[in-house]
């Protein structure tokens, strides 16, 4: 973006005149896509799973698919037979 400045000064004499200034300018904008984003990509696995339930239960047009609902189950079972 340039920003294109007229400035109106007096020289030592009394006189007037005009200097012409350019200034450049850039702006970082965060969209809301990217404020989530870098939120998103903060958390760890199981804050990122947290998160996607929390959606899913919040969202009725989201769904889990079938295979991250079985792979879910099974790291759930491998978890538990470990504990023991």
């Amino acid at each position: 973006m340039f920003l294109l400045l007229a400035v109106l000064g007096w020289d030592s004499y009394g006189f007037a005149f005009t200097r012409l200034q350019v200034r450049v300018a850039q702006k970082q904008i965060l969209t809301p896509g990217l404020v989530q984003m870098v939120s998103l990509l903060q958390l760890n696995r199981l804050e990122l799973k947290d998160n996607d339930h929390a959606e899913v239960a919040q969202n009725p047009v989201l769904e889990e698919s079938a295979e991250v609902a079985r792979n879910s189950a099974r790291r759930a079972a491998t978890a538990a037979r470990s504990r023991r």
